[in-house]
């Protein structure tokens, strides 16, 4: 588990330039380098390391997510940090965010309270997820896990590969055990993702409402 997290971790990061770099160091240094650094770019044009790093990271998530095994989860919390997760939230690809956040939502209902706790005061893990997840506001992937937390309610049970809307939301969550607030840390992530929606919305409508309001858009009228 540590050793696949590392790899996925290395696979995500952009350190494209280091790599470059290191990348002409060999082959100015090794004519063999140099023919092993030709056949990596045949291959390059079909699967980047990034997108290598993204189908690990899809299996590790499904993993650890699987409906009827809660001990991999449980031994990945004692092997992996949960400060890993938070970091992949800073990454730029949704897919991963949204990977991420899954894991980290089966954690905490899967552990209970203790872990939450830990997560909360010792890693200020709701603090973080607020600042990193409130730009990916408009990602409907994201917010079943959200609402999982917030209800107390494992992922690994829920059909998230329906259509996220209203209709959706209460179907996803119906049939469930009694659905009630669990874990209200959460709302701290969840009002920071829809205070950063609405003000994107209404910084939209403001912005289209003065172009129409302009001289030159009234004479195109």
């Amino acid at each position: 588990l540590r050793s696949l997290a590392l790899f996925i971790t290395f696979s995500v990061h952009k350190g494209k330039t280091k790599k470059a770099i290191n990348s002409q160091a060999r082959s100015r240094h090794s004519p063999r380098n140099r023919s092993d650094s030709d056949t990596s770019e045949a291959f390059g044009p079909h699967l980047t390391h990034f997108e290598i790093g993204v189908e690990v990271l899809k299996l590790y998530s499904e993993f650890l997510c699987s409906k009827d095994d809660t001990s991999s989860i449980k031994k990945f919390a004692k092997t992996v940090t949960n400060k890993w997760l938070l970091y992949l939230m800073s990454e730029t690809s949704p897919e991963v965010v949204v990977l991420s956040t899954r894991i980290l939502a089966r954690l905490i209902v899967v552990h209970g309270t203790p872990y939450l706790n830990k997560f909360k005061e010792k890693s200020g893990g709701f603090t973080i997820m607020r600042h990193r997840l409130k730009r990916w506001w408009h990602l409907p992937a994201l917010w079943p896990a959200c609402f999982a937390i917030l209800f107390g309610i494992d992922v690994g049970t829920l059909d998230l590969d329906r259509s996220f809307d209203l209709f959706g939301l209460l179907e996803l969550f119906d049939g469930k055990k009694e659905v009630k607030v669990t874990y209200p840390d959460v709302l701290e992530v969840i009002m920071g993702m829809l205070q950063n929606g609405l003000k994107t919305i209404v910084q939209s409508r403001m912005a289209s409402a003065s172009d129409s309001l302009r001289p030159d858009a009234a004479l195109s009228s």
